[in-house]
């Protein structure tokens, strides 16, 4: 194979269970609360996808597995399974077949358009691709752009658009990059100026591309019989994920010594810069989260309010723009407390149980 460097990692395929063990205490594992085929991550929540259903989990994640609570919403009718997912702002969009929807809060799915060939997004921008035409959301309109071949992945950074067709070519912000004879790139991502293209090689071999923008470093690493099929970034780091002999995946493309194997392929990884999550159909798997009642946490943003979410010991961490009264409701929309907040540092000791309620449209978790 032309242009090609082989290495196949023994370690990451004749594993001693001691290591295997001692990898996976990184990975938390959730039992997925169905068969879900996509995966996504806003700043505050993680979302897994079904077949008629999505399910929801407010971050950061309790670290009892069996203490997780899943919110469970409709998916459109007839979607059977959704195979992308992203978040843009607080509106949600998943991908079917070649039909893309888009929910935002409490509203009814809508209906954007069909022919989608995939999707991507990080969470301020959607790209949505048709062949070789690009449809990028920014939250508030559609910019058309497009590719000089059909697109096979695409990934993206700031003004930066690297694309990948189907003959193996690459191309930066439509203008030929570099070549390649035998790497079939499925997803991309672009990150801090580095680019991963994870895929294989002669079809039945897992590998992955890895350089940045300054350079084409031209050796692909190939690993053993499988299929690397999804990449995501996290901090400064790359995972690549997938499955190696039959067995998942997931790895850091520059520390091979980070890596943890699965009993099952992982179908798909995401990240929103700092959690990052792998699904392999009936379980989920999270990193990169701290739990605690400030370390870790985000912040809930209303017009008036930020609300410390989640709500940890009991104690509401709300800073006020002006004072107010505000209502807390169940999801039901049902008030279950109305308390008085002044302007500034508020910590409120509020007696509510375990759960999720809504403070002016937002979600906020109760541990």
């Amino acid at each position: 194979m032309k242009r090609i460097v082989a290495f196949f990692f023994a370690m990451l395929l004749i594993v001693s269970i001691s290591a295997i063990d001692a990898q996976a205490q990184t990975w938390v594992n959730y039992e997925a609360p169905a068969e879900v085929s996509a995966v996504a991550v806003s700043n505050s929540s993680l979302f897994v996808f079904g077949q008629t259903n999505y399910f929801e989990a407010i971050l950061p994640l309790p670290e009892n597995p069996n203490d997780i609570t899943w919110i469970s919403s409709s998916l459109p009718a007839g979607i059977t399974t959704v195979s992308q997912a992203g978040i843009v702002g607080d509106e949600i969009f998943i991908l079917m077949g070649d039909e893309l929807w888009k929910k935002l809060g409490e509203e009814n799915w809508h209906f954007e358009f069909d022919g989608v060939s995939n999707m991507k997004a990080d969470g301020e921008r959607l790209f949505v691709w048709f062949d070789d035409i690009i449809n990028i959301y920014t939250g508030n309109q559609w910019i058309l752009d497009g590719s000089p071949e059909q697109i096979a992945c695409l990934g993206f950074e700031e003004d930066d658009i690297l694309t990948f067709d189907y003959d193996r070519t690459m191309y930066l912000n439509g203008l030929y990059w570099s070549g390649f004879e035998d790497f079939n790139a499925i997803e991309v991502t672009l990150d801090n100026g580095v680019y991963t293209a994870v895929g294989n090689v002669i079809g039945s071999y897992a590998a992955y591309y890895s350089s940045d923008l300054d350079h084409s470093f031209k050796y692909i690493h190939v690993l053993s019989l499988g299929e690397l099929s999804s990449i995501a970034s996290a901090g400064d780091k790359q995972y690549a994920a997938g499955q190696l002999n039959g067995r998942g995946v997931i790895f850091d493309v520059a520390d091979l010594s980070d890596y943890t194997v699965f009993d099952s392929p992982i179908l798909q990884i995401r990240s929103n810069g700092g959690t990052i999550v792998g699904i392999d159909g009936f379980n989920v798997y999270v990193r990169g989260q701290i739990t605690g009642i400030n370390s870790g946490a985000v912040i809930a943003e209303t017009d008036n309010l930020s609300i410390v979410n989640p709500v940890c010991y009991g104690v509401w961490q709300i800073n006020a723009k002006n004072d107010a009264v505000i209502n807390i409701s169940n999801l039901l929309g049902q008030t279950v407390i109305t308390v008085r907040v002044n302007k500034g540092k508020n910590n409120l000791n509020l007696n509510l149980s375990k759960g999720l309620y809504i403070v002016d449209g937002k979600k906020i978790m109760v541990n």
